[in-house]
Protein backbone atom coordinates (compact mmCIF):
# COMPACT_ATOMS: atom_id res chain seq x y z
CA UNK A 1 0.00 0.00 0.00
CA UNK A 2 3.12 2.46 0.89
CA UNK A 3 4.67 1.88 -2.65
CA UNK A 4 1.41 2.59 -4.53
CA UNK A 5 0.28 5.40 -2.17
CA UNK A 6 3.95 7.35 -2.09
CA UNK A 7 5.82 5.60 -5.20
CA UNK A 8 4.28 4.24 -8.01
CA UNK A 9 4.49 6.96 -11.15
CA UNK A 10 5.39 9.94 -8.39
CA UNK A 11 9.01 9.50 -7.55
CA UNK A 12 11.81 7.13 -7.58
CA UNK A 13 12.06 4.20 -4.68
CA UNK A 14 16.16 3.04 -4.05
CA UNK A 15 15.88 0.23 -1.75
CA UNK A 16 19.73 -0.67 -0.06
CA UNK A 17 20.43 -3.99 1.17
CA UNK A 18 23.11 -4.61 3.71
CA UNK A 19 24.16 -7.71 2.26
CA UNK A 20 25.93 -7.75 -1.02
CA UNK A 21 25.04 -10.96 -1.79
CA UNK A 22 21.38 -10.71 -0.95
CA UNK A 23 20.48 -11.49 -4.56
CA UNK A 24 23.08 -14.18 -5.64
CA UNK A 25 20.34 -16.54 -6.82
CA UNK A 26 18.48 -14.39 -9.36
CA UNK A 27 21.32 -14.38 -12.21
CA UNK A 28 24.83 -14.10 -12.41
CA UNK A 29 27.55 -14.28 -15.33
CA UNK A 30 28.64 -17.93 -14.21
CA UNK A 31 24.86 -18.69 -14.65
CA UNK A 32 24.95 -17.26 -17.94
CA UNK A 33 28.06 -18.93 -19.19
CA UNK A 34 26.46 -22.31 -17.78
CA UNK A 35 23.38 -21.76 -19.36
CA UNK A 36 25.67 -21.38 -22.85
CA UNK A 37 28.41 -24.11 -22.00
CA UNK A 38 25.33 -26.88 -20.94
CA UNK A 39 22.11 -25.71 -22.62
CA UNK A 40 23.59 -24.24 -25.77
CA UNK A 41 21.68 -20.81 -25.03
CA UNK A 42 21.95 -17.97 -27.43
CA UNK A 43 19.29 -15.72 -26.70
CA UNK A 44 21.62 -12.76 -26.08
CA UNK A 45 23.35 -9.79 -27.74
CA UNK A 46 26.86 -8.40 -27.16
CA UNK A 47 27.36 -4.58 -26.73
CA UNK A 48 28.89 -1.71 -25.45
CA UNK A 49 28.96 2.33 -25.82
CA UNK A 50 31.48 3.69 -27.49
CA UNK A 51 32.45 6.93 -25.54
CA UNK A 52 33.89 8.64 -28.16
CA UNK A 53 31.48 7.98 -31.10
CA UNK A 54 28.79 8.34 -28.39
CA UNK A 55 27.15 5.57 -29.69
CA UNK A 56 26.34 1.88 -28.65
CA UNK A 57 28.34 -0.67 -30.87
CA UNK A 58 27.30 -4.42 -31.66
CA UNK A 59 29.82 -7.50 -31.29
CA UNK A 60 29.15 -9.02 -34.06
CA UNK A 61 31.95 -12.04 -34.12
CA UNK A 62 30.31 -15.54 -32.88
CA UNK A 63 29.66 -15.77 -29.51
CA UNK A 64 28.42 -19.39 -29.61
CA UNK A 65 30.77 -20.64 -26.33
CA UNK A 66 30.83 -19.43 -22.86
CA UNK A 67 34.65 -19.44 -22.97
CA UNK A 68 34.35 -16.49 -25.94
CA UNK A 69 31.74 -14.94 -24.32
CA UNK A 70 33.60 -14.74 -20.70
CA UNK A 71 36.36 -13.23 -22.83
CA UNK A 72 34.67 -10.32 -24.45
CA UNK A 73 32.93 -9.83 -21.14
CA UNK A 74 36.85 -9.36 -19.53
CA UNK A 75 37.42 -6.92 -22.76
CA UNK A 76 34.64 -4.45 -21.34
CA UNK A 77 31.66 -6.03 -23.21
CA UNK A 78 27.93 -5.86 -22.16
CA UNK A 79 26.02 -8.92 -22.72
CA UNK A 80 22.02 -8.31 -22.56
CA UNK A 81 19.69 -11.40 -22.24
CA UNK A 82 16.76 -11.56 -23.75
CA UNK A 83 13.51 -12.40 -21.37
CA UNK A 84 15.65 -15.00 -18.66
CA UNK A 85 12.81 -15.57 -17.21
CA UNK A 86 12.13 -18.47 -19.75
CA UNK A 87 15.40 -20.63 -18.66
CA UNK A 88 15.69 -19.01 -15.00
CA UNK A 89 12.99 -20.33 -12.82
CA UNK A 90 13.74 -17.97 -9.90
CA UNK A 91 13.37 -14.97 -12.78
CA UNK A 92 10.34 -16.02 -13.69
CA UNK A 93 8.68 -16.63 -10.50
CA UNK A 94 9.50 -12.90 -9.55
CA UNK A 95 8.27 -11.71 -12.71
CA UNK A 96 4.86 -13.91 -12.33
CA UNK A 97 4.62 -11.91 -8.52
CA UNK A 98 4.83 -8.64 -10.31
CA UNK A 99 2.39 -9.71 -12.77
CA UNK A 100 -0.22 -10.64 -10.31
CA UNK A 101 0.54 -7.53 -8.54
CA UNK A 102 0.57 -5.01 -11.03
CA UNK A 103 -2.70 -7.15 -13.37
CA UNK A 104 -0.22 -7.41 -16.37
CA UNK A 105 2.06 -8.58 -18.29
CA UNK A 106 5.78 -8.25 -17.37
CA UNK A 107 9.08 -8.64 -18.83
CA UNK A 108 12.67 -8.38 -18.26
CA UNK A 109 16.33 -8.11 -19.73
CA UNK A 110 19.18 -9.38 -17.79
CA UNK A 111 22.24 -6.47 -18.04
CA UNK A 112 25.50 -8.48 -17.18
CA UNK A 113 28.23 -5.15 -17.05
CA UNK A 114 31.65 -5.60 -16.71
CA UNK A 115 32.69 -3.12 -13.76
CA UNK A 116 33.99 0.35 -14.45
CA UNK A 117 32.25 0.12 -18.33
CA UNK A 118 29.37 1.47 -19.93
CA UNK A 119 26.86 -1.22 -22.08
CA UNK A 120 24.43 1.30 -23.28
CA UNK A 121 24.34 4.81 -24.67
CA UNK A 122 22.40 7.19 -22.46
CA UNK A 123 18.37 7.17 -22.90
CA UNK A 124 15.13 6.65 -21.45
CA UNK A 125 12.46 4.79 -21.81
CA UNK A 126 8.69 5.28 -22.64
CA UNK A 127 7.70 2.04 -20.29
CA UNK A 128 7.33 1.65 -16.73
CA UNK A 129 10.54 0.18 -15.25
CA UNK A 130 12.31 -1.51 -12.32
CA UNK A 131 15.36 -1.83 -11.82
CA UNK A 132 17.49 -4.49 -10.11
CA UNK A 133 21.27 -3.93 -9.47
CA UNK A 134 22.82 -7.04 -8.50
Amino acid sequence: ENFFANYWEKQPLLIKRNDPKYYDDLFSKAALLDLVANDGYRDFVVKKFDEQQGVKVDYTKPCTKASTLEKVWDQGWTVQVIQPQRVVSVIADLLRGLEELFQCTVGSNAYLTPAKTQGLAPHWDDIEAMIVHL
